[in-house]
């Protein structure tokens, strides 16, 4: 079964809090329907999961935000296409095995004022518009990064699981004071 938060109607809510838990094993819509705006999946200390044995759970998140303040969001696929869908990642370890970010806005790995960790595992992760990791982000974990990153003084990258790759198609840039951690066996 997918879980719609927002299938019609506008400002629809969700709220994942207190060490709960959500678990989907299929997907997740966040603002379904044109007429679903301004829905919203918050998470403060509660865990969303869109996961499954196939690896095809999706975060779709189409009009409206996917805000993660501390805990995780752990999913096979984040898709986040359309301009009126946005994650804000302000604290808290977003997972994902899969990503494309294309709704015409930079993704940005916390707010610079709480720890926030993207952890990659595995797979192809799609940034049209740019990923920027600021003081206190981190970016980890393992796959391919296709699209413009950059690491701003404070940020981290740490590739692996702990051992692994963090392939980039491009470039990536890192200021000045960046923290880079790599293990070796």
């Amino acid at each position: 079964w997918d879980l719609y938060v927002g299938r019609g109607g506008s400002g629809n809510k969700m709220l994942i809090e207190d060490n709960a838990t959500v678990f989907v094993t299929s997907n997740v819509f966040v603002g379904f329907l044109a007429t679903a705006s301004a829905s919203q999946v918050i998470v403060n200390n509660g865990t969303l999961r869109a996961a499954n044995i196939s690896g095809d759970a999706t975060l779709d998140v189409r009009r409206g935000t996917n805000v993660l303040n501390a805990g995780l969001v752990d999913v096979d696929r984040l898709l986040v296409t359309n301009t009126d869908g946005s994650v804000v990642l302000n604290g808290g370890t977003l997972q994902t095995r899969a990503t494309t970010v294309n709704n015409g806005r930079v993704f940005v790995v916390g707010n610079g004022a709480d720890y926030a960790q993207l952890a990659l595992q595995g797979g192809t992760h799609v940034f049209f518009n740019n990923l920027v990791v600021p003081v206190f982000g981190s970016l980890s974990g393992v796959g391919t990064i296709v699209g413009s990153v950059t690491i701003q003084p404070g940020g981290r990258l740490e590739p692996g699981l702990p051992i692994g790759t963090l392939s980039f198609n491009s470039p990536a840039v890192l200021q000045r004071s960046t923290l880079f951690d790599i293990q070796r066996t």
